[in-house]
């Protein structure tokens, strides 16, 4: 028998939102630890809130900063 899983009551977009407010230069493998998800899906989250106006990344160098817009 499987031991059930904890809910969760973010989304994991309010996740990466919390955890990209803390730390607004955490790279994707940073973010992809902090909420529990693959590297490749927290970079799809972040393109994702980018798109929709929550955040805007800015580069720098051989890395992107993101940061939370008034919306996010």
């Amino acid at each position: 028998m499987r031991e059930a899983k904890e809910p969760r009551f973010l989304t994991y977009y309010a996740l990466a939102l919390s955890a990209l407010s803390r730390e607004p230069e955490m790279t994707s493998r940073d973010l992809a630890l902090a909420i529990g998800v693959t590297e490749r899906t927290a970079l799809g989250f972040v393109k994702q809130l980018d798109r929709y106006g929550y955040i805007f990344n800015k580069r720098r160098g051989r890395g992107a900063s993101k940061y939370l817009t008034e919306r996010g």
